[in-house]
Formats: C-alpha cells, sequence, structure tokens
C-alpha cells in the first residue's frame, strides 16, 4: 500500500511541476507554486527528486514568478526536520491560498 501511495505522490509532484512550468498565465502559476507549497509542506519529494525540485524552484525564483522563494523555504524546512512536524491546514486555508495565492499565504498556511 505504501509503494501506491508514495507512487500517487511523486505523480502529483510530477504533474504541479509540469504544470506550473513555463506556464503563460501568471496567476496559474502563483497557483502552482501555492499548490505545490502545500504539498511539499505535507510530502516530502523522494531523495531522487530534491535536487529537481530545488532547481525548479530556482529556476522560477530567477524568472521572478511570486512565490518561489517561500516554497524553496518549505522544501528546506522539510529537508531539515523530515516528517516530524505535523502540519494541518484547513480546507479554509487552501481556499484562502488559491484566492490569492502569495508565499505570506501559504507560509502562514503551513505555520511558519
Amino acid at each position: 500500500r505504501s509503494t501506491r501511495a508514495g507512487g500517487a505522490r511523486v505523480e502529483a509532484l510530477v504533474q504541479l511541476l509540469k504544470q506550473t512550468n513555463a506556464n503563460p498565465r501568471d496567476e496559474s502559476r502563483a497557483r502552482g507554486l501555492a499548490l505545490l507549497g502545500l504539498f511539499l509542506a505535507h510530502f516530502h519529494p523522494p531523495p531522487a527528486l530534491e535536487n529537481f525540485v530545488e532547481a525548479f524552484l530556482i529556476g522560477q525564483s530567477s524568472e521572478g514568478v511570486q512565490g518561489a522563494e517561500g516554497v524553496r523555504r518549505i522544501l528546506h524546512h522539510k529537508i531539515i526536520q523530515g516528517a516530524n512536524k505535523e502540519v494541518k491546514v484547513t480546507l479554509r486555508q487552501v481556499m484562502d491560498v488559491w484566492e490569492s495565492p502569495t508565499a505570506e499565504g501559504v507560509l502562514t498556511a503551513v505555520g511558519f
């Protein structure tokens, strides 16, 4: 069962990266990064994808995409803390982040 769950998490992560990368709509990119931040707060990427996710976020930051640095903070925190810190995000918080996808909103939702 855990292998299937892990595979689904990897697939969801890859789809978030794919949909966010080079998306021509700024709002869609911001929302994609907000969802990626929420995702990473709950599920750490497998070691084989860690560097890829970080490189993706660095690229987004260098392109001036809003929120990319905040998502990197979440990734780094998860690398250091591991899965020890339980994150509880309510549906209302997810909806708030979706409506106004900012780095601050995501960081607040995940307890930073």
